[in-house]
């Protein structure tokens, strides 16, 4: 068995020296291959390529995120008695006349071999990569003149960022002109504690070598980002300040193995954490396929395709490189997971998002096909302000649906727009329904989810226009106005006060105050407790009825008596930003059949002591459990 490393060159003298830090890392063992399941090979997962144990190890470095940091690198290969070979290996940039340089520091020392990402703006696609030399200084080429992202992550460092761009933060946006902007320094930091553990296999218990491990934590005013790789063994010790962290391991699919969607959150608290183990499984089956445009061209890339499931009522995620001809593999277990390209990795404006695809796997050893086109499209744009102030929307969700009812449409992409409000979508040609609303992470948003319709939108589906979508071109004015909205919560029981899930609660907007003719605007499924909320409700007064039938039980209006007649109900005012709470149903269970023995099942008898067909039930009990009293 090999190991073998690719090291960052900091002091450019062609060998991998002491101090200086793994970039890539992995083993391969001489006679066996990439992993291969149903004939499909894994070759996400490097390996022997010959197959055979005959003292012979081929295997390939694929970098296959362009543009690679530039900069001088060593690969290095160790075999199990310490004998290493190493070979140097460099990668040089395009000269133009525009170039960004600076310093990288820690605590005032610079830090060499550390990788500086420039992103054009406003796409934030990489525009190019530059290693720090030994001084920790960088300097990168691009095409031309423009504003710029420049930022800096690294290995067993911690970066931060904040909103404003201050000093001494990891980050800064620049403008580049002839000759070029100097002096564009950043700043990392170590840390005060660290948290430690392993990463395994869930099966054996064996450490995964080389398996980024990535931590993330949030104030008020910054966020921070850590990250190391685990060692051959698989322990990893990530420097982090005091705080909640949020752990997750990000290549494990060059492992061979499936993710899962986090680590969890640590708290750190004037200590180190240790034992903070993570145990992914093995992949069993693949999902396969290609990924091009609609002339047949091949797209290719790091991290270009994508797939998640819930398992056992945890979210598993898996991504996978695309090669130069196109070609895809995702490892994965059963399951049903649902396939997407991601078209921010491409960065490709031109190109449209093909739809999701989904995949079964039934059972281990399975593969599945799923090809991907994304089609040249056009593009989306428009604001998100509240009715009434014009005020923006800051990161609403804005989303794009397929189909001719746009109230049942298929599920296209979405985006979020930005401080201002704007937002702006690549698609595919065709029309469109377009739908925005804030997401509800916490509670009840207080706006309202609103559809886009000629003029404005509307909180109603069915009034939904249409955008038509051309290739090349730019369908501007989609613009949101979101009314200020509230919620309606409650429970849902049946009579003898026990909680029933699975419940629909609609909320209805009542005509000229009856709720018999009412326009059904929004509802929720009543959870384990009984527990329902129903969001985003422009402030009005709404009607509100369970359905029952599902589960044999009588649909009901909210009265607060407990009719099941819609000219009784209740009507129930809610307030822009309020919660009009304890609005709860207490459902009665129905038998049907001929209780009455005249021949017909002419109604459902809400006696709940009747117990089946040819129990005889008077009729004027039966009549009373339909309300009629009198």
């Amino acid at each position: 068995t090999l190991r073998v490393e690719v090291v960052a060159d900091t002091n450019g003298n062609g060998a991998a020296d002491a101090g200086e830090g793994s970039v890539i890392r992995y083993t391969v063992t001489d006679g066996v291959s990439s992993p291969s399941i149903g004939g499909k090979v894994n070759w996400n997962v490097p390996g022997d390529e010959d197959g055979a144990a005959n003292g012979f190890i081929r295997t390939t470095l694929r970098l296959l995120s362009p543009p690679f940091p530039v900069g001088r690198f060593v690969v290095r290969a160790t075999d199990q008695d310490a004998t290493s070979a190493q070979a140097p290996f460099q990668f040089t940039g395009t000269t133009t006349t525009y170039t960004i340089s600076g310093q990288v520091t820690c605590s005032g020392q610079p830090v060499p071999g550390v990788f500086v990402s420039v992103m054009e703006l406003p796409s934030e696609c990489e525009a190019a990569a530059a290693m720090t030399d030994v001084n920790g200084n960088y300097s990168v080429y691009v095409e031309g003149p423009g504003e710029y992202l420049a930022a800096v992550e690294a290995q067993g460092y911690i970066s931060k960022w904040t909103e404003g761009a201050p000093s001494s933060v990891s980050w800064a946006v620049v403008t580049a002109s002839a000759p070029g902007a100097s002096g564009v320094d950043l700043q990392l930091f170590a840390g005060t504690r660290r948290i430690s553990g392993t990463i395994r296999d869930a099966a054996t218990g064996a450490g995964i070598a080389g398996v980024e491990v990535g931590g993330e934590m949030e104030t008020e005013d910054a966020e921070y980002e850590s990250y190391v790789m685990t060692d051959w063994d698989g322990s990893f010790s990530i420097p982090v300040f005091d705080g909640e962290w949020k752990l997750e391991a990000w290549n494990l699919y060059k492992k061979g193995y499936v993710n899962l969607e986090d680590m969890g959150t640590q708290t750190v608290s004037g200590a180190d954490l240790s034992g903070v183990d993570g145990s992914f499984p093995r992949a069993t089956a693949l999902i396969y396929g290609t990924v091009k445009d609609e002339h047949g061209q091949p797209l290719w890339g790091e991290e270009l395709v994508e797939c998640g499931a819930l398992i056992g009522g945890t979210n598993h995620h898996v991504r996978s490189d695309v090669d130069e001809s196109g070609n895809y593999v995702l490892g994965v277990i059963p399951g049903s997971w649902w396939v997407k390209l991601d078209m921010g990795e491409i960065c490709r404006p031109d190109l449209g998002p093909p739809p999701f695809q989904y995949a079964d796997i039934a059972s281990a050893g399975q593969t599945v096909s799923r090809d991907f086109v994304a089609y040249y499209g056009g593009t989306v744009e428009g604001l998100v302000t509240v009715e009434g102030t014009g005020e923006p929307v800051a990161y609403c969700s804005v989303y794009f649906w397929g189909g001719d009812d746009p109230c049942a449409g298929e599920w296209r992409t979405s985006v979020e727009t930005d401080d201002q409000g704007f937002f702006k979508a690549f698609l595919a040609p065709g029309n469109y329904h377009v739908s925005a609303g804030p997401w509800p992470w916490e509670g009840c948003p207080e706006l309202a989810y609103e559809y886009w319709k000629p003029g404005g939108s509307t909180p109603f589906c069915d009034l939904a226009g249409v955008v038509a979508v051309t290739a090349g071109q730019t369908t501007g004015g989609v613009n949101f106005s979101l009314d200020p909205a509230g919620g309606i919560s409650g429970t849902v029981k049946d009579k003898h006060d026990n909680p029933l899930e699975g419940i629909w609660v609609s909320a209805i907007i009542p005509e000229g105050g009856d709720a018999c003719s009412g326009t059904i605007l929004s509802g929720a499924l009543t959870d384990t407790q009984g527990h329902y909320m129903i969001c985003g409700l422009p402030a009005g007064t709404y009607a509100l009825r369970a359905y029952g039938g599902s589960l044999r039980y009588i649909d009901e209006y909210y009265d607060d008596v407990g009719e099941s007649e819609c000219s009784l109900a209740d009507i129930v005012p809610v307030t822009a930003g309020g919660m009009a709470a304890d609005i709860d149903f207490f459902l009665t269970y129905w038998f049907q059949g001929d209780f009455d023995r005249d021949g017909d099942v002419d109604g459902r008898d809400l006696l709940e002591q009747a117990t089946g067909g040819g129990t005889e039930v008077s009729l004027e009990r039966f009549a009373e459990n339909f309300g009629k009293r009198d």
